[in-house]
């Protein structure tokens, strides 16, 4: 799920093929270059593993476009007791000279790119998208569907259930104008610890798009988990640093949508598999425990394939414990069970649950898990048992090229 409110679309008045569908600037990414870095040492042999390396050490993210005929070798250090993302960003492009940095003004994402090409003039295509959609899969909805039309002007790569589990994470779209880099902004903008490498090969060879995962395992304690937790999910620590395992759980079971998916998104970054379990141990039969599991099986268990079984024990423990639980939680429990085991006994408990007309608290959760059931006819016949479920049929036309009108 990504909260509406961190994907307002700003309307251009400039015409139908303007700059209409756009992500808002969050704090996150509009404060990016300023954001302190702490003691940092980052070496490598090659600009896009410097890249690589500053980016998941800090957690800063962004989007790398290279010619394929860069090497980008030469070696490259940068260590200093405090420093901020852009002075590092400034030594990079210092270092390799072909290349400058630029931070988008409409959705705040950064972009390293050749010196001889503005950033506008990437990845250019306009397109439409035809309907707002919330909680698409990054990975296979949106970066395979795009580049699935030759209008689009790149090939991405792909991968099996690893990959997608990594890249599916939820973007939002609303229906607007945009061109194809505004929807790469909007994909690396959803998601703090990712980011895009672009490879471009020559005129008769569309750039391969690769999204990169920055997740670390030690991230919890890295300037842009400290950042992203103060600045996104709102909360004190105790310690002053980085949040206990109790503080997190809280921000997965925030009754606001917004920070319980920033508290999610902070799951995401710090990758922690001990994290998780011990996290999931510790839930009590209460609706904040079937929160804080919905919330790790979110990260964790999206890929076709994949699954998360403690989480998915815990969710069935605390929904027979007969506990007083929301309904329209319950139902999104009961929604996520059926994905994960495909019992057929969690659509018939779906079906006696009481719930809202709308599913409204939850509404943006349901679309997300929906999406993750990845077989359209599957969805469809969800739709028809529930037509109140907020999810698109068809994803077919979501994309409408300037060229196809």
């Amino acid at each position: 799920m990504i909260a509406r409110s961190l994907l307002v679309i700003l309307i251009a008045l400039s015409g139908f093929w303007g700059r209409a569908g756009e992500a808002s600037v969050t704090d996150w990414d509009k404060n990016l270059p300023d954001m302190k870095t702490g003691e940092v040492d980052i070496t490598g042999e090659t600009m896009q593993e410097v890249w690589m390396n500053f980016s998941t050490k800090v957690m800063a993210h962004s989007v790398l476009f290279v010619h394929a005929d860069f090497s980008g070798d030469g070696s490259f250090h940068f260590q200093r007791k405090e420093a901020t993302v852009r002075e590092f960003l400034d030594a990079l492009v210092l270092r390799y000279p072909t290349y400058a940095w630029e931070q988008d003004a409409m959705s705040g994402v950064i972009w390293i790119h050749p010196r001889d090409v503005a950033v506008k003039d990437l990845l250019s295509a306009k397109l439409k998208v035809t309907q707002n959609y919330s909680g698409l899969r990054m990975q296979e909805d949106i970066l395979e569907r795009l580049a699935s039309n030759p209008f689009s002007g790149l090939i991405v790569t792909k991968g099996g259930t690893g990959l997608n589990n990594t890249f599916d994470y939820p973007v939002s779209l609303s229906a607007g104008d945009y061109c194809v880099r505004d929807i790469i902004n909007q994909c690396c903008a959803a998601d703090p610890s990712k980011g895009f490498r672009i490879l471009e090969y020559d005129k008769r060879r569309a750039p391969l798009v690769t999204a990169a995962n920055f997740a670390d395992c030690g991230a919890k304690d890295s300037a842009g988990a400290r950042t992203w937790w103060r600045r996104e999910v709102g909360a004190a620590t105790s310690s002053g640093a980085s949040p206990t395992l109790e503080e997190i759980g809280v921000a997965l079971a925030n009754p606001d949508p917004l920070k319980r998916e920033n508290g999610r998104k902070y799951l995401s970054i710090t990758a922690c598999d001990t994290m998780v379990e011990d996290l999931v141990a510790s839930t009590t039969n209460s609706t904040n425990g079937l929160w804080i599991n919905l919330g790790a099986i979110a990260i964790y268990a999206r890929g076709a394939g994949t699954t998360l079984t403690a989480a998915i024990k815990k969710l069935q423990t605390i929904l027979d414990s007969g506990s007083t639980l929301d309904g329209d939680l319950t139902f999104l429990a009961d929604l996520e069970l059926l994905r994960l085991t495909k019992d057929q006994k969690w659509l018939k408990v779906m079906q006696e649950t009481k719930h809202s007309t709308q599913l409204e608290p939850v509404r943006d959760d349901a679309s997300r898990i929906l999406y993750l059931f990845g077989d359209a006819e599957q969805r469809t016949s969800l739709l028809a048992a529930f037509p109140f479920l907020p999810a698109a049929q068809n994803l077919k036309r979501m994309f409408q090229f300037q060229e196809q009108q």
